[in-house]
Formats: C-alpha cells, structure tokens, sequence
C-alpha cells in the first residue's frame, strides 16, 4: 500500500537527481557513504535470498 503512497514520489526524485548529474547513474557510488548502504542492501537481500532457501 505504501508503494502507492511514495511511488510516484520517489520515482520523480530519482529523475531529478539523474537530471542534476548530468544523466550519470553512477553518482550513486561516488561517495564512500553511498557506496557502502549499497553494499550494505546487497548483503541483506542475498542474506534474506540465501536464507529463505534453507527452510
């Protein structure tokens, strides 16, 4: 339910900030920061794939 809520939202947030950047995707990893939420939410999601295959 919440997806509808903050769907569009997001989505126009995510066009903003590619737009400011220059259409560079890759802006996302140039902070340390950054990069590790997102080896962070890797991890989670395999752990949580991984997991869910065992039981």
């Amino acid at each position: 339910m919440i997806v509808f809520i903050l769907g569009g939202r997001l989505e126009d947030t995510a066009r903003q900030a590619v737009s400011a950047t220059g259409s560079d995707p890759f802006f996302l990893f140039s902070s340390p920061v950054a990069l590790g939420f997102m080896v962070l939410a890797v991890v989670v999601v395999g752990f949580n794939l991984r997991s869910g295959k065992a039981e």
